[in-house]
Formats: C-alpha cells, structure tokens, sequence
C-alpha cells in the first residue's frame, strides 16, 4: 500500500517512522495519506488554494526534494517583490519585509548613516529581491501549506478553500497602501532622528556624509551635510566659517555652493590637511540663502600632535 507524507507529499515507506524526505514524524495514521484516493484529494485541495498558476508551482515543487526549504528560482518574486507577495495574499510576509526595512532604516538613522549602515542598506535592496526570487516559491509553499492544514481542521470545502487563497489584484493595491505606509513611517523618523541642520564626518558616502562626529584632529579630512529644512528655489547658497573664541566669532572664509532648484540640502568636502591647516578650536559653519540664514552647525579640531 502507498503511503504519503502529510507535510511534502511525497511517497514514503508504509512502516517508516520518520519523512525521508521533509523529517516529518509519521507517527500515526492521522499523520498520512494513502493511496492515489488520498494523494488525489491533496492534490485537488492544493489546486483549489493556489488557483491560477498551479501548474507552474505543482511542476516546480515536485522538481525539489523538500519543497518547504529547497531553493527554487521565481521570477515574477524577484522582479514584483511585496506586489507579488500580494497578489498571492500573502499579508503577513509584506508586513514582516517592511518591518525589516523599517528596522535597518532606524539602525541607519541612529549611526548617523554610518558606512557600515549604508553598506547594510544596500545589501539589503539588492538581497532582498534575491531572496524572493530563490525562495518565493518555498514561501509560498508554506504558506499554502499552513493555510490549507487550519482549513481542513474545520473541514472546508473546495469553493472555501478557493476563496482563501487564490489570487487577488486587491491584495496588490494593499501591498501599494502598506508601501505608502512605510514611506510616511520613514518619514516620522527622519523628523525624530534627522533634525536637521549641519552635521560633520570624516568620510562621504552615496548618500550624505558618514561617520559623524563633532570633534577632529588637524590630520582629519571633514565632510559636512546641510539640511536647509526645506526646499529652496535658488541654484547658489552662501557658506561662512567663523572661529568661536568664548563670545567672539571671527569670518575664517566664505565661498558659494552650487544648487539645483528644488533641493532641501546638499554635502561635500570642507576641509582637508593636504590643502589648507586649521588651527585648534572651534569652528562655526553657517549657511545662507538671499540673505537669510537656513543652517548652522559647529565642529572643533584639536591638535594633530600633543
């Protein structure tokens, strides 16, 4: 007599204890299905849940010995990513990715967009689609899986079962609205974390300046990043640096930097020992627009040699 594992579905020996496949226990007769009658039912159930497309995953899960954990390539993951997720309903792994992306965007605020954050981050775009792509359909299997075990504890029928899963273009318009959501989420803490003004660090990455900090030696390039608070019209704002001996500020130099319009900040260079010597103390940096003053920010040097 045939005998099939309940968790992969796959033949398995009639006195076995354990899956040879998936590991999974065949302690009792509850735990498997016998047969082509019962392999048949599996089968229609299945069908039933994933709806269009079964074809295509029924082939490519049976390609794999254990289809809950082998890599399995799925293009329409890897290129659709969250949409895709959401087209095949499943919610909760949309929320688990965004949550993760809401978490590594903090870690990158909270060490002031530090390399290391800033290599994180773009690991994790590119990763990411990856990952979809060799496990989509192993997630989607599990789901499936998950889905189809609590439906025939109440005993569903097909129609039920149908309706529970398949496919669903409203799934894909809520995968658009929770990206909204994490969008406006990053936003609140880009207003708790980023507040603006000036900041100095001693390296430049693709998107600010990295490795911030508010003191430096003379030996120390510094690169600073302005936030203006908002968007201005002009192409051209006024940079001055004063020293700052107790209430006496001095003009230490004064140049422009170029803008496109439309822009809420910039970064660059300002300062590096093989060009220019500052002189221990603390330095002022403040930015002009028309007159008006939108950021400012301080940084001390201290002695390259003690």
């Amino acid at each position: 007599m045939l005998m099939y594992c309940q968790n992969c579905g796959k033949e398995s020996d009639q006195y076995a204890q354990y899956c040879q496949f998936c590991g999974h226990t065949l302690g009792n007769y509850s735990e498997v299905i016998y047969g082509a009658e019962g392999e048949s039912k599996q089968d229609e159930q299945m069908a039933a849940f994933v709806g269009k497309g079964y074809d295509y995953y029924q082939k490519n899960w049976t390609m794999v010995t254990n289809p809950g954990r082998s890599v399995n390539w799925n293009w329409a993951a890897f290129f659709l990513g969250v949409f895709w997720l959401g087209y095949r309903k499943m919610y909760k792994a949309i929320l688990l990715l965004l949550g993760f992306f809401i978490l590594t965007d903090l870690i990158e605020l909270l060490s002031g967009n530090s390399q290391i954050a800033e290599h994180l981050s773009t690991a994790i775009m590119f990763g990411v689609p990856v990952f979809l792509g060799m496990y989509g359909n192993t997630l989607y299997y599990r789901h499936a899986k998950a889905k189809l075990s609590r439906l025939q504890e109440r005993e569903q029928d097909l129609n039920v079962i149908a309706t529970v899963g398949g496919t669903s273009g409203k799934g894909v318009v809520g995968a658009v609205f929770l990206l909204i959501g994490y969008v406006f989420v990053y936003g609140i803490l880009l207003a708790i974390f980023n507040t603006g003004g000036i900041v100095f660090g001693t390296e430049q990455g693709s998107y600010g300046v990295n490795a911030i900090q508010e003191e430096f030696t003379q030996l120390d390039e510094i690169f600073y990043e302005v936030d203006f608070g908002e968007t201005i019209d002009g192409s051209t704002v006024q940079v001055r640096v004063y020293t700052s001996l107790g209430d006496t500020e001095t003009l230490y130099a004064e140049f422009d930097e170029l803008l496109e319009p439309g822009w809420d900040g910039y970064f660059n260079y300002l300062y590096s020992p093989e060009y220019d010597w500052l002189e221990p103390g603390k330095y002022i940096v403040r930015v002009y627009y028309e007159g008006e003053m939108l950021s400012e920010g301080s940084f001390t040097v201290t002695p390259a040699y003690n």
